[in-house]
C-alpha cells in the first residue's frame, strides 16, 4: 500500500469514528421480563424526597416484556419500577451507563426478582436477599430471647447464634466492597447496613442503643443516596423509633430530640442539611403539625448555611415563614395598592378576616384552585371575610388574560407589580411556592391552608362556611 493510500485510509477511519453521535453510540437497554403479570402498564420513576418524578411509561409486548433504554446523558443513580394499579409496589435499580434486565415472577414476588444482566443490579440485589434474610432471622432470635430471659442455657445459645450472623454480615459487606471498590452499588450498601447492637440486648436497651448510633453507617456527604429512599426511609425510622417515648403530656420532645440528632449528622454537609430539612418539612406539613414544623424551621435557620443559590433561598423563605407565620402570631406590617388604587395594610384585617391568596398565571395549581375559592366565596349572600390575590407574574398582559379567564375573578382586589418573588408582599410573606394562602382575622395568622380541604376547614373553623 503506498504511503498516500495509508494516510488516505487512517483519515477515513478516524473520519468514521466521529459520524455517529455519543448518544446513538451509547445506548444501554432496560428490559423487564414479567411472569403472571397483573398490570397494564409500568412507569420508570426517579426519586425526589418523598415524591416520584416519571421518567418513562411502558407498556408490556404480548411475550409481557417492557423495555426502554437510556443515554449516555442519563442521570446516573437510582431509579424505580413503579405500578400505578399497585403504588405500594415498586423495585429499585441502578442506572450506570450499563445493560439492564430484570426477570420478575410476580407469584413469588419477595423471592422472583432475578437479574440478568447488570454488574451493579448484581451485587445490589444479592445485598438485598442477603440483608432480609440476617435482618429477619435477627429479629426471631431477639424475639425469642426476649420471652426466655429466665433460661440461662438457652440463652447462650441465642447469643452465639447471633454472634455468628453479625460475623456473616460484615463478612459479607466487606466481600461485596472488596470486589467492587468503585460501583454505585457499594455506595448505596454502605449506607444500607443494619444498625444492629454488637450483642443480644433487652428491646428497650436495643432502643436506647439505637437512638445512639442509628445513622452509623450512613455517610451524609454522599448526594447520590438523594435519589434513592435510603436516606428518608432512614429519617423516618429514626422519628419512628422516638415516637414511642412521646406522652400525651409530652408529646413533642421525643420528636424534637430525634429531629436534633438528624440535623446534628447533617449540618456539616449543605446539600444534604438543605435536602434532609425539606424532607421533614414536606413531611410534618402533610400531618399538619406546625409545633413541630415551627420547631424545624427554627432550627434550620440556626444552622444556616451561607450559600448563594436560588435553591437555598427558597428553602430558607419556607423556614422563616413557619416562624414568622405561625398560627396566632401577629401579621408583620404590610403595604399594598391594588391594580384599582385601593390601599391594602394591616388595617384592612383587624375587624374583619382577610384572606391572602399569592398565585400566578403559570400555575396549575393555581388556576384550579382559584374557581373553587371564587364558588365558596360567591354562594353565600354576605361572606364576612374579603379576599385578596396577589400576583407573583412579571408578565402583566397574562396576568390580565388569566383573570378575565376566570369568571367572577375581575370582581375581587388584585396586586400585580411584576416584580415576581422579588414583589414587596412576596418578600414580606416569605413566599417560596404558588398557591400559598393566608387567613388572617384580628390581625392574627389563623391559619395557612395548603389545599381546598384545609381552606374550606379553616373557613367552618371562623364560622364563615357551613
Amino acid at each position: 500500500m503506498s504511503k498516500t493510500s495509508l494516510i488516505c485510509f487512517l483519515l477515513l477511519g478516524i473520519t468514521s469514528c466521529f459520524c455517529c453521535s455519543p448518544a446513538q453510540q451509547e445506548q444501554y437497554s432496560i428490559s423487564i421480563d414479567c411472569k403472571s403479570f397483573p398490570y397494564s402498564h409500568i412507569l420508570i420513576t426517579q426519586n425526589k424526597g418523598d415524591r416520584h418524578v416519571i421518567i418513562d411509561t411502558l407498556r408490556h409486548k404480548k411475550d409481557l416484556t417492557y423495555s426502554t433504554s437510556f443515554n449516555a446523558e442519563q442521570e446516573k443513580g437510582m431509579y424505580f419500577i413503579v405500578f400505578p394499579d399497585n403504588p405500594s409496589l415498586e423495585i429499585p435499580f441502578i442506572y450506570n451507563a450499563e445493560n439492564i434486565r430484570f426477570q420478575i415472577d410476580f407469584s413469588r414476588l419477595e423471592h422472583g426478582i432475578e437479574v440478568l444482566e447488570s454488574d451493579e443490579n448484581e451485587q445490589y440485589y444479592a445485598f438485598l436477599r442477603f440483608n432480609d434474610s440476617v435482618a429477619y432471622r435477627i429479629s426471631q432470635i431477639e424475639k425469642i430471647y426476649n420471652s426466655h430471659l429466665h433460661d440461662i442455657d438457652y440463652i447462650e445459645e441465642l447469643k452465639h447464634s447471633y454472634t455468628s450472623l453479625l460475623q456473616k454480615e460484615k463478612l459479607f459487606i466487606e466481600n461485596s466492597i472488596r470486589n467492587n471498590p468503585h460501583s454505585m452499588a457499594t455506595r448505596f450498601i454502605s449506607s444500607s447496613r443494619m444498625n444492629t447492637p454488637p450483642y443480644l440486648m433487652t428491646t428497650s436497651a436495643r432502643n436506647e442503643y439505637l437512638k445512639s448510633h442509628f445513622f452509623t453507617h450512613i455517610n451524609f456527604s454522599d448526594t447520590l443516596l438523594f435519589d434513592s429512599k435510603i436516606l428518608s426511609s432512614a429519617c423516618i425510622q429514626y422519628l419512628l423509633l422516638h415516637a414511642q417515648y412521646r406522652t400525651p403530656e409530652d408529646p413533642y420532645s421525643a420528636l424534637k430530640q430525634a429531629v436534633d440528632t438528624i440535623i446534628t449528622y447533617s449540618a456539616p454537609h449543605p446539600k444534604t442539611f438543605d435536602y434532609v430539612i425539606r424532607y421533614l418539612l414536606d413531611g410534618f406539613e402533610k400531618m399538619q403539625n406546625q409545633r413541630l414544623l415551627q420547631y424545624i424551621s427554627e432550627r434550620y435557620i440556626e444552622h444556616v448555611q451561607c450559600e448563594n443559590s436560588d435553591y437555598h433561598e427558597t428553602l430558607e423563605r419556607r423556614a422563616l415563614q413557619q416562624i414568622v407565620f405561625a398560627q396566632g402570631n401577629s401579621v408583620p406590617e404590610f403595604f399594598a395598592i391594588s391594580t384599582t388604587g385601593d390601599t391594602i395594610s394591616n388595617s384592612s384585617c383587624v375587624h374583619k378576616t382577610t384572606i391572602l391568596f399569592f398565585w400566578a398565571s403559570w400555575c396549575s395549581h393555581c388556576t384550579v384552585l382559584i374557581p373553587n375559592i371564587i364558588h365558596l366565596y360567591s354562594k353565600q349572600a354576605n361572606p364576612n371575610y374579603s379576599l385578596v390575590f396577589i400576583s407573583l407574574d412579571d408578565d402583566r398582559k397574562a396576568f390580565e388574560t388569566t383573570i378575565a379567564g376566570i369568571p367572577h375573578f375581575s370582581e375581587f382586589t388584585h396586586i400585580f407589580d411584576g416584580k415576581e418573588w422579588d414583589g414587596a408582599l412576596a418578600q414580606a410573606f416569605y413566599i417560596y411556592a404558588s398557591p400559598s394562602i393566608f387567613v388572617i382575622t384580628n390581625n392574627a395568622i389563623h391559619s395557612t391552608p395548603t389545599d381546598l380541604t384545609g381552606y374550606i376547614r379553616s373557613l367552618q373553623n371562623l364560622g364563615l362556611q357551613p
